[in-house]
């Protein structure tokens, strides 16, 4: 049987503790390290022919040493593409994407303590967002990933086409 192995078919169990052992790693990343790394991760991105191509992206604000991917945003409105954060309603369970114009300036602390848009950013539809680029906990080898257990991106990405790339650091991506 060639059944398929990866974070879909985890119980809550096991992802719960593959979420703990991913996060001590995270928590245990310097400053220094954060701030290396999130340049070598976002050159590759900037790199992609799918990154020069795309006309729409979705970016997020990093949270807790997560991939920081300013540096993308700031290159993307410079060559005039359309820049999109997420921004969470907890009470509705509902993620929406709004359109920043300022880069981070735009953003201000939101839901769960992350940066989201400010209310004046005007919402995006889903399916005009072309490369979304995708935060977790960690990701499997069939492009699965783990998040923060709430589902809001399982959801959103449901309603979207767009290429998705999950950004990680290399001890995030597990067999």
């Amino acid at each position: 049987m060639n059944e398929k192995i990866s974070f879909e078919n985890m119980n809550a169990h096991n992802k719960a503790e593959l979420r703990r052992e991913l996060r001590f790693w995270h928590q245990h990343l310097s400053n220094e390290e954060v701030l290396h790394k999130s340049k070598l991760i976002s050159k590759r991105i900037l790199a992609l022919p799918e990154y020069a191509s795309a006309k729409t992206i979705l970016c997020y604000a990093p949270f807790d040493k997560e991939v920081d991917l300013h540096a993308i945003a700031q290159n993307a409105l410079h060559e005039s593409k359309r820049v999109a954060f997420p921004k969470v309603n907890p009470e509705t369970g509902a993620m929406v994407v709004t359109q920043v114009t300022n880069g981070i300036s735009d953003l201000i602390k939101g839901s769960y303590g992350i940066k989201e848009p400010v209310s004046t950013c005007p919402l995006i539809e889903p399916v005009i967002i072309d490369l979304a680029l995708i935060p977790g906990i960690g990701f499997d080898l069939l492009g699965d990933r783990v998040g923060f257990g709430k589902g809001y991106y399982d959801c959103f990405l449901k309603k979207t086409p767009a290429l998705r790339i999950g950004v990680a650091y290399d001890f995030q991506v597990v067999p």
